[in-house]
């Protein structure tokens, strides 16, 4: 059992300038604060997530919403940093055991594969010790033809920070 605190220091952080335009991650400490990591090893993107007192569902407790939006943005950035420039087409949560707020949790985000015109990633949240999964996913991702957005200044000055 390793303590995925220290486990994930020891890769390469990326930094939030790579992850442009995010709703998730905003800096207020009482919303989601979230770091993205890369093990350049295991081909594993690893998050480090703290849900403030502003993502509550049940009293003490994160929202489902908030737990969904972060594993909807780390697989598609993770896609997005992976070469493939995509947009969610299907999102599956399952919620395992709920996260108490203000305490540090991590996800580890994957490539399952890619066909065509499709991307499917996996992740999960999990405690520090990994003792306890809170919630699995996977989403359907589609590949899109960025020409379309060439009249888009914001998604063509996002395309460029990525790419």
């Amino acid at each position: 059992m390793k303590d995925l605190s220290k486990y994930i220091k020891s890769f390469k952080k990326i930094d939030e300038a790579k992850i442009p335009l995010t709703f998730v991650s905003e800096g207020n400490k009482d919303r989601i604060n979230i770091s993205y990591y890369f093990n350049d090893e295991s081909k594993i993107q690893y998050i480090e997530i703290l849900f403030g007192k502003l993502c509550q569902g049940p009293p003490g407790f994160v929202h489902g919403g908030a737990i969904s939006s972060v594993l909807d943005e780390a697989m598609g950035a993770f896609a997005w940093m992976s070469g493939f420039k995509v947009m969610t087409a299907k999102l599956e949560v399952k919620f395992l055991n709920p996260i108490p707020l203000n305490e540090k949790v991590y996800g580890k985000i994957s490539l399952k594969s890619f066909r065509d015109k499709t991307v499917i990633m996996i992740g999960e949240l999990v405690s520090t010790n990994e003792e306890i999964t809170f919630a699995k996913s996977n989403g359907l991702f589609i590949i899109v033809d960025l020409t379309k957005f060439k009249n888009n200044k914001q998604m063509m000055d996002m395309i460029s920070k990525v790419s």
